[in-house]
Formats: C-alpha cells, structure tokens, sequence
C-alpha cells in the first residue's frame, strides 16, 4: 500500500521531470517498470515503429541501464530518463489515482493496475509482439518487423539481444 507521503513524493517527482525536461503536455512519456529481456526487447522494437509514426518528443522513463545503452542500437531518437525502480513504482501508483497525462505509455504486462490483456498472450490468442506494439503502444496495425541484432560483447547487451523469435 502506498501512503498519502509517498503519493505526494509522486506527484512531485513528476513536477520536477516535468520542468527539468520542459515535458510539454502532447509529448509522449514510455516507462519501462518492468525488466526481462524478452518484453524488453520487443518493447524497444515496436517502440521504433511508435516513433517512426509521431512527430512529438518521446521521453523513455527506465530503472535499468541496459535499456539506456540498448537504445543507440534501435536507432531511437528518444531522452532516456533514468529514475529508481522505487520512483517508478510511486509514479505508477500516482497515475493509478490521478491520470496526470494521456500520453503515458507503461510497458507492462500487468500495469496500470486492471491491464488484463496478457493473458491473451498466456492463452496463445496473440503473440507478444502484437501485445506490445497494439496493445499498449497503439501501433495501428500490427506488422512483425525484422529483429535487430547485435554483433558486440558487452554481456547485457548480449543477454538483452538473444531473443529466438516465436513461430506464430
């Protein structure tokens, strides 16, 4: 349970984000409050095409460096913000009660809280790909792209980059 403090602590992160990023009301926030490298993987991937389709900033809000470091090899224009896993998850929380933006996109299977389309993925109705890139990034169409590789040998990007595309 969050407390009314922590909710304050919030919304007044966000303020400062807000301000230290000039974030203007129709720009695009994308948090990332979950890590495997699976979802990971893909969320950046069809994050491309969701960037590919706006001419609005996109601010990629991460508790994981990897994803910072990744991002140069999916060739996004993105500002990457780095906060604690514990800031997120009070953001998150925040949201929940008080939808401080509608150009929030979280990158979760499970949150917000009540986000029950997963278990589509879980009972093999769609995919993961068509998850990510319709149903929380809203990509109008979903199309599988090719998968980005990388040749490198900085480890987690290593792990990162090993995904085995699905036979769908």
């Amino acid at each position: 349970m969050v407390s009314t403090e922590q909710l304050i602590e919030a919304r007044e992160e966000w303020l400062k984000l807000v301000d230290e990023f000039s974030i203007k009301d129709i720009e695009h926030i994308v948090i990332f409050p979950y890590y495997t490298a699976n979802f990971t993987y893909y969320s950046l991937l069809y994050l491309k095409e969701f960037a590919t389709n706006t001419d609005k900033k996109i601010y990629v809000i991460v508790d994981n460096l990897k994803v910072i470091k990744a991002l140069a090899f999916f060739k996004l224009e993105i500002i990457p913000i780095y906060l604690s896993n514990e800031k997120i998850q009070r953001l998150l929380h925040f949201y929940n009660l008080y939808m401080f933006t509608d150009q929030l996109k979280i990158l979760s299977p499970t949150q917000p809280n009540g986000r029950s389309a997963y278990n589509l993925v879980e009972q093999g109705i769609i995919d993961i790909e068509e998850f990510i890139s319709v149903g929380i990034l809203q990509n109008r169409k979903f199309k599988r792209v090719p998968l980005i590789t990388y040749d490198g040998n900085d480890a987690e990007l290593i792990e990162l980059f090993n995904i085995v595309r699905e036979d769908v």
